[in-house]
């Protein structure tokens, strides 16, 4: 009687223990997470236009369409990309492999691989924020820098 007892006991703790596991692969490949990325890779020449790469770029396994953003920045040489990808808890799909996708699609050699872009050393606070800015926009045009001010900001700024 005692073995059978035991045997039951240890049925129950496999099944409970499989269910356990069954439920945790499930939300390791369900439970979606979205990363935002903006990067940038600066090339001695690129193509007249980026609608091939940015094309590329959506049909990339977990890339968001709408979030998608290519522009040139500095001399022209400099390609900054922002866009949304959507992964599950295991880190799947891959990250785009962009650098390769460059050279296919004819940009020129590369100064460095892609990279994160500071934009936040291009978004100043206006000094009227509260607790104030390192620079105004001001003293970064004079620098000949770019401003970039969002409406939210701007609105901000005016009260």
């Amino acid at each position: 009687m005692r073995i059978i007892v035991n045997n039951k006991l240890w049925m129950l703790g496999l099944v409970l223990l499989a269910a356990i596991a069954g439920l945790a692969w499930q939300g390791l490949t369900h439970v979606r997470t979205s990363y935002g990325y903006s990067l940038k890779n600066e090339f001695a020449t690129l193509p007249a236009e980026d609608a091939q790469f940015r094309q590329w770029l959506i049909s990339q396994p977990g890339v968001v369409p709408h979030t998608v953003h290519i522009e040139r920045i500095g001399k022209y040489t400099v390609l900054k990309v922002t866009f949304i990808q959507t992964r599950d808890m295991l880190n799947r799909p891959a990250f785009p492999a962009m650098d390769e996708a460059c050279r296919n699609l004819g940009y020129g050699s590369t100064v460095s691989a892609f990279h994160d872009y500071d934009h936040h050393a291009m978004t100043p606070w206006p000094s009227s924020f509260r607790g104030g800015g390192a620079m105004t926009t001001s003293r970064l045009r004079d620098k000949g820098l770019p401003v970039i001010v969002s409406p939210e900001a701007a609105t901000m700024a005016r009260r």
